[in-house]
C-alpha cells in the first residue's frame, strides 16, 4: 500500500497543529481543535478570542519616521532637505522613531484578517473578524499590500510577548493552512503530486517532532534536526553531515534517536520474494548510533526507532543489534486522533531489551533486512 494515498483530510490538520508552536494542552480550545480538525472554524473562533482580549490593550512600537519638520527630531537628513529645499520654508527632514500600532506584527494580523474573511464562516464569528478588523483601522492599523514573505514571517514571529506571539502563531497556522486536497470531510488524499508528497515528508517529520514536544513530561529533553559530530579520529572534508530527525533524551539517562521516513515501512526484497524491512535506513540508523560512542560525544544513545506512517496497517517490531535495541514502527494515520497519540506514546516505551525473534507482527521475521 502506497503509504501517503488514503490519508483523511482530518489528520493532515491534526499534524499540521502538532507541527506549528500552537500550545495544545493549556489551551480551552484544544478539545475543539483535536476532535474537529478537518474545519478551520474552531481554530478561527480561538483567534478571534485571543485576539479581542488582546485588542483591549494592544502593545505599540516605535516606528521608524522620516519627514520634514519645522523642529530638529531625531537625526537631521541633510541631503534630503537641500534636494527639496525644505529649510526655505523653515523645516527640515528628519529621521526618528514614534510610538504607534501600525507595526509589522499588527500589519499581519490585518492581513490575517483580511484572509479569514475571504471565507465562509458562520454570521455571528464572521461580525466578530469584522469588528477585530475594523478596531485594528481604528489604531491606524494598514493592510499591506502582498502577503507578507518568509523573511517577513520570521519576524513577525519573534516577539517576545506571550499573547501576541500565541495569537501570531495561531494567523500564521490559518494563513499557511495547505491543505494537499482543496476538498475536506471525508475526502481522502489519493494521488498527491510531487510537491505534496515532498511537503507531507516535511510535516510528518515536523509533526513528531512537536507532538512528542508537546506530550512528553518535562523529564524529556527533545532535540530537533540535531547535527551529530563524527569521532576525532574519522575526520575527512568528504565525510558527509549526520543530522537526525528527532532525539528524545531522558533525565533517567535514556537517549532515543528516532528518524522518521515517509515512505513504506516494507519492500519486496532483490532476492527473496518476501516483503523486508528497508537495509539503507538500517544501515543509516545503525551508523549514527555507533558513531556516537566516543568519549565527550554530545549523545549517548540507548536505542534507536525507525518511524513510518502507514493507513490502516499496524506494524511493531523490535530487534536487538548488538547492545541496541531498534524498534521498526508504524503509525496509522486512518485512525482517530486519540488512537493516533496512544500510539506514538506507546512507541516510546516499547523499544526494550528483547530478544531478536520478538515482534508484536507474527508475519515479519526480523532477520528479513532487505
Amino acid at each position: 500500500m502506497n503509504c501517503y494515498a488514503g490519508i483523511p483530510i482530518a489528520n493532515i490538520w491534526l499534524l499540521m497543529l502538532y507541527a506549528s508552536d500552537l500550545n495544545l494542552s493549556h489551551t480551552r480550545q484544544a478539545v475543539a481543535i483535536l476532535d474537529n480538525p478537518t474545519s478551520t472554524s474552531p481554530l478561527v473562533a480561538w483567534f478571534v478570542d485571543l485576539l479581542e482580549h488582546y485588542l483591549q490593550a494592544p502593545q505599540h512600537a516605535y516606528l521608524p519616521q522620516h519627514q520634514a519638520l519645522s523642529h530638529i527630531r531625531g537625526k537631521v537628513d541633510l541631503g534630503q532637505s537641500y534636494l527639496r529645499q525644505s529649510m526655505q520654508q523653515g523645516k527640515v527632514y528628519c529621521h526618528y522613531a514614534d510610538l504607534g500600532f501600525n507595526h509589522q506584527q499588527h500589519q499581519y494580523l490585518s492581513w490575517a484578517l483580511h484572509s479569514m474573511l475571504k471565507d465562509r464562516h458562520e454570521k455571528a464569528l464572521t461580525m466578530r473578524l469584522l469588528r477585530c478588523q475594523r478596531q485594528l483601522h481604528q489604531l491606524g492599523v494598514t493592510l499591506p499590500v502582498r502577503a507578507p514573505d518568509a523573511v517577513l514571517q520570521l519576524s513577525i514571529l519573534g516577539v517576545e510577548q506571550p499573547q501576541l506571539q500565541q495569537i501570531l502563531v495561531l494567523a500564521k497556522l490559518l494563513l499557511e493552512r495547505k491543505m494537499p486536497s482543496t476538498t475536506a470531510g471525508r475526502q481522502r488524499l489519493q494521488q498527491p503530486k510531487k510537491d505534496d508528497v515532498h511537503w507531507l515528508r516535511r510535516l510528518f517529520e515536523k509533526a513528531m517532532a512537536g507532538f512528542y514536544k508537546k506530550y512528553l513530561p518535562k523529564t524529556w529533553q527533545i532535540w530537533y534536526g540535531a547535527v551529530l559530530k563524527w569521532p576525532s579520529d574519522a575526520q575527512h572534508e568528504a565525510l558527509p553531515q549526520m543530522k537526525s530527525d528527532l532525539i528524545l533524551q531522558h533525565q533517567d539517562g535514556r537517549c532515543i534517536l528516532m528518524d522518521t521516513k515517509f515512505t513504506q515501512i516494507l519492500q519486496r526484497g532483490y532476492y527473496k520474494n518476501a516483503e523486508l524491512f528497508k537495509s539503507q535506513h538500517i544501515y543509516q540508523l545503525y551508523t549514527y548510533l555507533r558513531s556516537q560512542e566516543y568519549v565527550g560525544s554530545r549523545f549517548q544513545f540507548t536505542q534507536g526507532i525507525l518511524l513510518y506512517p502507514s493507513v490502516g496497517a499496524v506494524i511493531q517490531a523490535d530487534v536487538q543489534i548488538q547492545h541496541y535495541p531498534i524498534g521498526f514502527y508504524s503509525v496509522d494515520l486512518s485512525q482517530s486522533a486519540r488512537q493516533i497519540e496512544q500510539q506514538l506514546l506507546g512507541f516510546i516505551n516499547a523499544v526494550t531489551h528483547t530478544d531478536c525473534d520478538h515482534t508484536s507482527s507474527p508475519d515479519i521475521k526480523l532477520d528479513r533486512l532487505a
